[in-house]
């Protein structure tokens, strides 16, 4: 039940928080799910792989949360995965040995979440830039059309000064002559 409860808010609430954008729902978000997270850790008695329950969290937390938030929200992650597990296990070397485990698992999805987005984020500049090139483009073509439609003119201009000036005073002659 707590696992379909945990599933049920990791995905709808979830895209409900993405959507809505409030600190606040996101924030109340990981007040729920870090806690059940943790109940399941220790209702699997800290054994085996059940602690990359939490894991899911870690990735929110750095798609979600503005500014520093994701840190304070991943060593909340971190400190209720000890608190589940640390009834199980006797020697404190044990409880380290698998926070270090658990603790590199979350560099490791904060690491490549963070490239992720950067990686997004490249890309839409990049098509943003592109995009603003072609629009250029399109100006710059409009442009030269410009220049040398303006060009032909002052051209045209030149031959009929040339002509008037030159010939026409030859032919006024001619004919006053």
């Amino acid at each position: 039940v707590f696992g379909t409860i945990y599933l049920m808010i990791g995905i709808y609430g979830y895209r409900y928080c993405v959507r809505s954008r409030s600190l606040t729902l996101q924030l109340v978000y990981f007040a729920i799910q870090i806690p059940l997270g943790g109940l399941l850790v220790y209702l699997g008695k800290g054994a085996g792989y059940n602690a990359i329950i939490l894991l899911p969290l870690v990735g929110h937390s750095v798609l979600m949360l503005p500014g520093k938030w994701d840190y304070w929200i991943n060593a909340a992650i971190l400190g209720s995965y000890v608190l589940s597990i640390r009834p199980y296990h006797s020697g404190e070397n044990l409880v380290w040995s698998n926070l270090l485990t658990f603790l590199a698992g979350q560099i490791f999805i904060v690491a490549f979440t963070r490239m992720a987005l950067d990686e997004e984020h490249a890309r839409s500049d990049v098509e943003r830039l592109a995009q603003e090139l072609s629009n250029a483009n399109q100006h710059l073509r409009k442009y030269a059309l410009q220049v040398e439609e303006l060009a032909t003119t002052r051209e045209r201009n030149r031959l009929a000064r040339e002509i008037h000036d030159g010939l026409g005073h030859y032919l006024t002659t001619i004919n006053i002559q």
